[in-house]
């Protein structure tokens, strides 16, 4: 198992959908994983460390585990099937032992408010992490194109517009 942390929850721009991203602590590897809308905001919420006036599911979870004495031990993602992943969280009640299947968003979620770590499985991350470097190269290859089309609009010309149109 690979350690992560949460590195941002944001909108992805492409799908206008929710995503967070989990990197490894050196922040060489990176795993997206789309999420929904309400697991987002609480994510982001927690991380913010902003009180809601009244609890949202995940911390009523958190306020029940707490209140039985129930700990959460880790949280994995530990599969990937079908552009879908699933997640585990494991939970210890008097020296016992519980996986409790999740989505990744719940377990995420509820691992920053009970402080659990976060791993993800070796053949998981083989699969899905992206590597910081092929970021880079994305990246500059996207300031490559950008640059590109700044050097088009400058020698644009105002008779030249009928052409694009």
């Amino acid at each position: 198992m690979i350690e992560v942390k949460i590195k941002a929850v944001g909108m992805d721009v492409n799908s206008m959908s929710p995503v967070v991203i989990l990197s490894d602590f050196e922040e060489k590897n990176f795993l997206p994983i789309w999420i929904g809308l309400p697991e987002a905001q609480s994510i982001a919420m927690q991380l913010q460390q902003s009180v809601p006036p009244r609890p949202f599911t995940h911390d009523l979870m958190a306020n029940i585990l707490n209140e039985l004495n129930v700990t959460i031990k880790d949280v994995c993602i530990v599969d990937l099937k079908d552009g879908v992943y699933y997640a585990t969280i494991t939970l210890i009640l008097n020296g016992k032992i519980y996986l409790i299947d999740s989505r990744p968003s719940d377990a995420i979620a509820l691992a920053i408010r009970m402080n659990a770590p976060i791993y993800v499985d070796e053949k998981v991350a083989e699969e899905a992490f992206i590597l910081s470097e092929n970021i880079q190269q994305q990246n500059t290859q996207q300031d490559s194109e950008e640059e590109e089309f700044r050097k088009f609009l400058n020698n644009l010309k105002i008779d030249d517009i009928d052409k694009y149109l």
